[in-house]
């Protein structure tokens, strides 16, 4: 046997400075009805209680002699079917094996059991060495059975999360027994670990625990065995049908060949080894029996023996396998010379076709999917019946076709479970995929495993998107590092945290974990009121006549994005050497050190060579061709697509229009005259003679143009040949003075004089030591021979040698003297030289400037390439003129295709948008958001009456809406407001729309109400442009545009709305306002999400500062009409309202018609609504076609519905007239008649305005 040394109990450092109050706890249960191995086995067995502790807790037990057990049991009888969970994993040394003969027999002693011998599997010592147990080992204590000689211990492993499901449990034992030796009997989750009242504790570390990654592929691994045990499960059955057919055909007996297969197997005796035979056949005869028959025939054949473990009644309960047929027990018998009897037919005892199998209970599955979705559709249908007739006779009246949002069918969630995220082609239309917090990680893991490499994560804002992804490990996102053994080399792998913030980052795991990839840069401007997380001030691009602040890493950036506005794509280069890298005069530096104006490159190369973690925009990544380690990288895009840019555009002016057709008629004179008729055509419309107000979209545009002629693209090619700008003329390296061989020659000459320098001051010093010793010699001071030892000859060398130093510091001298004056004029020349070489690089870069400014855009090669259809494009002329070429541009998407994992985050984006922009099929993404409950403590208001409230507002709009922002202001003392851009000096804005104020920031998480003014509708033109390119590029298919642009718009407000951060503040009562109506004009009418509750009001409600001229008229009419009606109990006449208020009559008519439809039916309906007439049959039945009017009604009542078309009096008095016009006016009485006192309060009062509910509730008492 093996001795181990003495060991001592290591205790981690984390332990020695705990309280033991702020020690991890968790769950356990204890049998405390025993000591040590003298237990009961009924109390064994039936008194395990569960309890909640700490390490200490379990290390108290087990030296009382408790027995532990992994798993709870929620009080009940010990057995795998009672299992609740377990949060720690224990396996056991035994250093022991069966000893067995020379056969391979196991030898046993008198009682039957196995005689166990020494055989090492690890020492106390070995394990507390041992690395994996030093990283995740919670406990090791010593068994009963435990010697020095013979070490006996058990392991304890914290698990990260109480496990629930026994099978996951036994598949992370599995897990953990593939690391250590074990004993292989501890694999179940309810074992029994006896206490030990002499247990020593070597190791105790209770702050670890294992990964978490081993729950997320045990969970997977779980879930597996179970379907592929439920396929096996039913094959048995078929396996089992197919013998009883055979039973049939051949007209055998079961009952008695199963009497007469038992008689040949052995029964049960003690010490024969076997029982897992014995065993096996009473497992077969339950599952063929059940359990009542299957008890009496096994006593028959094998009798229960006492004080053994052979019960069969108890057996029978504890079984919970289903796998073992009857076919079983006949192959047992087989063994034993059991044969069948002779066969008339010819029995296939092939196993079913298993692949057949699947595909059939696929197929059933996708029918009871498809059976779900048919069930859900025929409900729709029958909701959207009721108002079917509605609809189609208000359409005819081209009522509320225009107000109305496209119904959409809600995507399917599915709530995620671990091991169940369905796989990469499970589904043509994503389903939306609902997950905790707590399971991201896992998640992202499993969907990895599962083959998605784009997933779309659309969390609401505030649901911390940014912060959870930001924490995650390199390791947890799945980057490894791939190691060469070839060459020793190493792969380096990373993540990259995309954002257009990435200079100022949002969240802290963000700054902390991540480092930042550097742009070329001149320079930025520090702003000292915003802050990062960790206090860093914001940094920003200077704006023109601002001071830089920081120091640039490339002096040439100005220059550069010149050149890019001009189109020049080569300009945007990101690769290690940039064209214009020529003409820098730091090119040579800037790859190996840093400083002010250089040191890109440098930079750059430091994040490339260290990091693999790194924030950056998309923009300056390397192109794929420049950087081969995409394919094992990570992305993840945080407010994506404020990043993502597959277009782009140019806009050409009037003057570079005719700049590059002049440049076109004199280098190709025959292709301007090919092209002379589109020029003719289109020069008119980029100047602005031929307009309309919104300008010529693609469509439209090519209507007017000519199409391309056939045969084109040879022309095409030769123009692009052509007129090409020669960006590497452009940026050619000026001609240099080569100061290598200068450089070297001072280098020589430095150390050469260097040397003489110090030779010289050698030689000096001795001749001054051998002056001041001949000195003395001569006075007799001295003692040659006593004091330095020296012989005559030595004193006469010396002598000789004082003669020489003169000479030789002479001769030194007039050396040093010329190397000296060579190394000035050398130092010159290369003065010289570098200054004519700067001066070189300056005029190269004062010529590309001058160049620069004077070359036009480059517009005519990618207009005519989107003209002739050679490429995906728009093309479009504003409503003043100038022309807008947009292509496709495939960059970031390349780089995106070469990452392995793609993570999207923007709370606002849908995989339909996701599709369109990244040119992938939908059914390629998967959408997952985090499961998070609705706010109900923000309050949405959309105020009305000011117009559009757009960037282009006139000043008495302005004064209208500062009057309203003032009365805000007196609620909200710390409200937030966000403007256009151009406007935010004239409300005082703290942000403006489109820009990183409303989107991705907490800067307002603390306000308690922001003020948006105007809808965020984006330039149609533009985004028209964007959607027609890529609808072009590929043959996808995508949404239409009018679903593209008002999501847009949803996305921006919903942005805005959640810069609250109301789901993290549910104790405050929080308000958004958003001010501005639809633009009807435009057939543009808006309707705000419904993911949004909110409420809608008139300006002139909450400050009559913010009405208009007219409605201040109309406010005064309504209440002279509420007095009069008060007074006298009907409605003044027109003149009589003139008398009191001095508003002319036909000024009051006008009135009457803008706001209810005309005095004479603003009065006819108000006079039903109070007194209908009580001589219509109110009992006369409602036919078919007028059951969907009185729910109309109700539905109009309600003061609070969201929609516009029933928050204000125009829509109410407009709806009830094309109502009234389309079912006439008896069926409206007798409508009228049966509608509740309530509903038609409501309605008169909508007629009108607030306020009026005090004087018209006494008509309706």
């Amino acid at each position: 046997m093996r001795s181990s040394p003495h060991f001592t109990s290591y205790v981690s450092a984390e332990l020695a400075e705990q309280h033991p109050a702020e020690l991890p706890r968790f769950k356990f249960a204890v049998n405390t009805q025993g000591c040590d191995k003298n237990w009961d086995f009924r109390r064994l067995s039936a008194n395990f209680r569960d309890r909640e502790g700490t390490l200490n807790d379990v290390q108290e037990h087990i030296k009382q002699g408790h027995a532990i057990c992994a798993g709870l049991l929620n009080g009940r009888w010990r057995s795998k079917s009672n299992f609740a969970g377990s949060q720690w994993v224990l396996c056991e040394i035994d250093n022991a094996a069966l000893e067995r003969d020379d056969q391979g027999n196991i030898l046993r002693d008198k009682e039957g059991k196995g005689i166990k011998i020494y055989q090492h599997q690890m020492t106390v010592a070995e394990a507390i060495a041992h690395p994996f147990v030093q990283k995740y080992c919670s406990l090791i204590y010593t068994t009963p059975s435990h010697t020095p000689e013979w070490n006996r211990f058990r392991f304890m492993f914290r698990l990260p999360e109480l496990i629930c499901d026994i099978e996951t449990y036994e598949a992370i034992v599995q897990f953990l027994l593939k690391h250590l030796p074990h004993d292989p009997a501890c694999k179940d989750g309810i074992r029994v670990f006896y206490g030990n009242t002499n247990a020593e504790f070597p190791l105790v570390n209770p702050a670890t625990c294992l990964p978490q990654e081993w729950v997320h592929q045990a969970i997977i691994q779980a879930e597996t065995t179970r379907q592929e045990r439920a396929e096996q499960e039913k094959i048995f059955v078929l396996k089992r049908q197919q013998f009883r057919q055979l039973a049939h055909d051949e007209g055998w007996n079961l009952d008695q060949l199963i009497q007469q297969a038992l008689n040949h197997i052995p029964p049960r005796t003690p010490g024969s080894g076997n029982y897992d035979e014995c065993r096996q056949v009473l497992m077969a005869l339950v599952n063929h029996y059940g359990t009542v028959e299957a008890e009496a025939i096994a006593q028959s054949w094998s009798p229960s023996i006492k004080g053994t473990t052979w019960n069969i009644a108890q057996k029978i309960q504890s079984f919970r396998r289903k796998g073992i047929t009857i076919g079983t027990l006949f192959h047992i018998a087989g063994q034993y010379g059991f044969r069948f009897p002779k066969r008339k037919t010819e029995f296939d005892s092939r196993e079913p076709d298993q692949e057949a199998y699947r595909a059939f209970v696929a197929e059933q599955e996708e029918r009871s999917r498809l059976e779900q979705i048919q069930a859900e559709q025929q409900q729709y249908d029958r909701l959207k019946h009721c108002l079917k007739w509605f609809q189609q006779r208000f359409e005819k009246k081209g009522f509320g076709k225009s107000s109305e949002r496209k119904a959409k069918t809600p995507p399917e969630t599915i709530e995620y479970v671990p091991g169940k995220l369905p796989r990469l082609g499970d589904y043509d239309s994503p389903p939306k995929i609902a997950y905790k917090r707590a399971h991201l990680s896992q998640l992202l893991w499993e969907a990895r495993m599962k083959g998605w490499q784009d997933i779309l994560d659309t969390t609401p804002p505030g649901g911390g998107k940014s912060h959870s992804y930001a924490s995650l490990s390199p390791h947890e996102l799945g980057v490894q590092q791939v190691e060469n053994e070839e060459n020793d080399d190493r792969t380096l792998h990373r993540v990259w945290l995309l954002s257009r913030n990435h200079r100022n980052p949002t969240t802290e795991p963000a700054e902390r974990n991540y480092e930042d990839l550097p742009v070329r840069n001149a320079g930025f401007v520090k702003e000292t009121t915003r802050k990062t997380p960790l206090g860093a001030n914001f940094l920003r691009w200077a704006k023109q006549g601002e001071t830089i602040e920081t120091e640039g890493n490339c002096h040439l950036t100005d220059l550069i994005h010149k050149a890019a506005n001009k189109g020049l794509s080569t300009a945007n280069q990101t690769a290690t050497l940039n064209p214009f890298c020529a003409i820098c005069r730091h090119k040579d530096y800037c790859k190996d050190s840093s400083g002010n104006g250089f040191g890109f490159r440098f930079e750059r190369s430091q994040i490339f060579q260290f990091s693999t973690q790194v924030r950056a925009s998309i923009n300056s990544l390397p192109d794929p061709s420049d950087y081969l380690a995409y394919s094992g990288d990570v992305a993840i895009l945080d407010e994506a697509f404020t990043q993502l840019q597959p277009v782009q555009s140019i806009t050409a002016t009037l003057s570079d229009f005719d700049t590059q057709w002049a440049e076109l008629e004199a280098n190709l004179p025959a292709a301007h005259t090919l092209l002379e008729p589109l020029r003719q055509a289109l020069r008119p419309l980029v100047a602005g003679e031929v307009r309309q107000h919104y300008g010529y979209n693609d469509e439209e545009l090519r209507t007017l143009i000519p199409k391309a002629p056939a045969q084109f693209n040879k022309v095409l090619e030769e123009i692009w040949q052509t007129l090409s700008v020669d960006f590497p003329a452009l940026t050619e390296e000026p001609d240099q003075i080569q100061t290598k061989t200068e450089t070297m020659e001072i280098t020589r000459l430095k150390s050469r004089t260097h040397r003489q320098s110090q030779k010289l001051e050698r030689l000096r010093l001795e001749l001054t030591q051998l002056q001041e010793i001949e000195e003395e010699l001569k006075q007799g001071q001295i003692d040659l021979f006593s004091q330095y030892q020296w012989s005559e000859i030595d004193r006469q060398a010396k002598l000789n040698r004082l003669a020489e130093l003169p000479q030789m510091i002479e001769a030194i001298q007039i050396e040093l003297e010329a190397d000296q004056n060579q190394l000035e004029q050398s130092l010159q020349h290369r003065d010289l030289y570098r200054n004519f070489n700067r001066s070189q690089f300056r005029n190269a870069q004062d010529r590309l400037n001058t160049v620069l400014d004077c070359l036009p855009s480059q517009w005519l090669l990618p207009f005519l390439a989107v003209w002739n259809d050679s490429t995906a494009g728009a093309i479009r002329v504003s409503s003043f003129g100038g022309l807008t070429v947009t292509t496709y541009r495939d960059r970031h998407n390349a780089i995106l295709n070469g990452i392995k994992t793609r993570i999207y985050l923007d709370a606002t984006a849908t995989p339909e948008v996701l599709s369109l922009y990244r040119q992938m099929p939908t059914r390629h993404i998967l959408w997952i958001a985090q499961k998070q409950l609705r706010s109900q403590n923000l309050k949405v208001t959309w105020i009305q009456g000011l117009g559009l409230a757009g960037k282009d507002r006139s000043q008495s709009c302005d004064r209208r809406i500062n009057a309203l922002l003032d009365a805000l202001r007196q609620q909200h003392p710390d409200i937030a407001v966000f403007d256009w851009q151009s406007k935010k000096q004239d409300t005082d804005a703290d942000g403006h729309w489109f820009s990183d104020f409303t989107r991705g920031t907490n800067e307002f998480s603390d306000r308690s109400a922001i003020v948006a003014i105007g809808l965020p509708m984006p330039n149609a033109g533009a985004l028209y442009d964007l959607w027609i390119t890529l609808t072009n590029q590929s043959n996808l298919e995508h949404l239409p545009f009018c679903d593209f642009y008002q999501h847009q718009i949803d996305a921006e407000i919903l942005q805005a709305v959640g810069r609250l951060r109301a789901n993290r503040r549910t104790d405050e009562s929080l308000s958004f306002f958003l001010i501005g109506d639809t633009e009807q004009s435009k057939n543009l009418s808006y309707q705000l999400p419904d993911s949004l509750s909110y409420t809608i009001r008139q300006a002139r409600d909450i400050t009559p500062e913010a009405a208009t001229s007219t409605e201040l008229a109309w406010t005064i009419v309504t209440e002279m009409m509420e007095r009069w009606w008060s007074e006298t109990g009907t409605l003044p006449t027109q003149k009589q309202i003139e008398g009191e208020t001095g508003i002319r009559q036909d000024h009051i008519s006008k009135l009457a018609q803008k706001f209810s439809g005309g005095w004479k039916q603003l009065k006819r309906i108000f006079q039903s609504l109070i007194n209908p007439m009580r001589s219509w049959n109110i009992f006369e039945p409602v036919t078919e076609q007028e059951d969907w009017i009185e729910p109309f009604l109700v539905e109009m009542s309600d003061r609070t519905f969201s929609d516009i078309t029933q928050n204000s009096s125009e829509a109410t008095a407009l709806q009830l007239n094309v109502l009234i016009e389309v079912i006439g006016w008896q069926t409206w009485q007798r409508i009228v008649v049966r509608t509740p006192s309530s509903i038609r309060l409501n309605l008169a009062i909508a007629l009108f305005q607030d306020g009026f509910t005090t004087s018209f509730s006494s008509a309706f008492r």
